[in-house]
């Protein structure tokens, strides 16, 4: 290490401690007399964060954007900040929620948030303001859902609340994160949609207030306490309701298709109705024909059959029995054939004949 002293290109003069080679030593020297010094350096950040915050005011003023509140150098840094951010959220205007992204971020009025986010690049930006409108969305339904009564089980496990929702076309269960409730909701099937559990409701799954009744018993004896319409909520403590079940008789309008989920394995009595067989990731296929075997088996094992696969069974049912019945006739068979054996006799007789002649 050794000490220089340093003329700096604004003329002022200061003492530096450089390491390293020679070589090194000189060329950082050079480098040095063409800058400013420390002071000079500082003057001209102060100037340029002064002029960049003129063109911040100026900015805002164009744009009518709120004033920004904190310390007056916080404030003096911000403007520039903003003005640069903003023009940089320009990049995000050609998709669907670009207005509402640009209002979020203009509207922020401490200058420290436009301090501490100034090396957030657009796409980090954007990803908060879409978890901040998520949340405040969730907490406005939930304050929107009204007619539930919290249930607790007598064994409580987690303090994190359940609330179990209706939907259009589906079901929600929407809570805190908690890993009984994530690991009870996906072993009923729900799947996760960035902001609640769901589960789809069509004629295969059952009702929704069946589901909301099953979801509901599951998750308070799993030791959740639970949120749910209030006529549901004797229905959800006593188990009562129609099981979810994934053993159906379906039809894609030309044939039959039977299929179960992964907790059965019913392909061998199915593949003794006639005609069946097996395709992979479909079900066993059968032909309509066999309605009185197909109708069996579903008494036999339980399996539900939907509104379509009745329809088209039933229409192949009338149709076989509005057939005509008769009783055919037997047409016995005369055998005119010769007998060979009268035939020589005859031929005898006619011989002796002309012979006495």
């Amino acid at each position: 290490m050794a000490k220089y002293t340093v003329k700096f290109s604004c003329g002022h003069e200061g003492t530096v401690r450089l390491f390293g080679r020679s070589s090194e030593r000189e060329r950082k020297l050079k480098w040095l007399e063409t800058q400013l010094c420390w002071d000079c350096q500082k003057t001209e950040q102060e100037k340029k964060y002064k002029e960049e915050a003129e063109k911040g005011k100026e900015f805002a003023k164009e744009m009518g954007l709120p004033e920004l509140t904190g310390a007056e150098k916080q404030v003096s840094w911000a403007l520039a900040i903003r003005k640069r951010m903003l023009i940089g959220a320009e990049s995000y205007k050609n998709h669907d929620d670009s207005d509402a992204f640009y209002d979020w971020l203009a509207n922020h009025k401490d200058a420290f948030w436009w301090i501490e986010h100034q090396s957030n690049s657009i796409h980090m930006l954007v990803v908060s303001f879409q978890i901040e409108r998520r949340n405040k969305e969730k907490a406005a339904r939930m304050e929107e859902v009204e007619g539930l009564e919290l249930v607790r089980p007598k064994e409580q496990k987690t303090n994190v609340i359940a609330t179990i929702e209706p939907g259009t076309d589906r079901i929600k269960v929407v809570s805190d994160k908690n890993i009984l409730i994530i690991d009870t909701v996906r072993d009923a099937g729900f799947k996760w949609n960035e902001l609640w559990w769901q589960f789809p409701i069509s004629e295969r799954t059952g009702t929704a207030e069946d589901r909301m009744v099953e979801i509901g018993n599951k998750l308070l004896n799993a030791g959740v306490p639970i949120k749910i319409k209030k006529e549901l909520v004797d229905k959800a403590v006593n188990g009562d309701y129609k099981p979810y079940t994934t053993k159906w008789i379906d039809s894609d309008g030309l044939r039959i298709i039977i299929y179960w989920g992964s907790d059965f394995n019913y392909c061998d009595e199915a593949l003794a109705i006639p005609s069946a067989y097996y395709k992979s990731r479909v079900g066993v296929i059968v032909k309509q024909d066999y309605f009185e075997e197909i109708r069996e088996f579903a008494k036999l094992y339980d399996f539900k059959i939907t509104t379509v696969a009745d329809e088209l069974l039933r229409k192949v049912e009338e149709k076989i029995k509005g057939a005509r019945i008769v009783i055919p006739k037997s047409r016995e068979i005369v055998d005119d054939k010769p007998n060979l054996k009268d035939i020589m006799d005859s031929s005898r007789d006619v011989l002796d004949d002309l012979r006495d002649e």
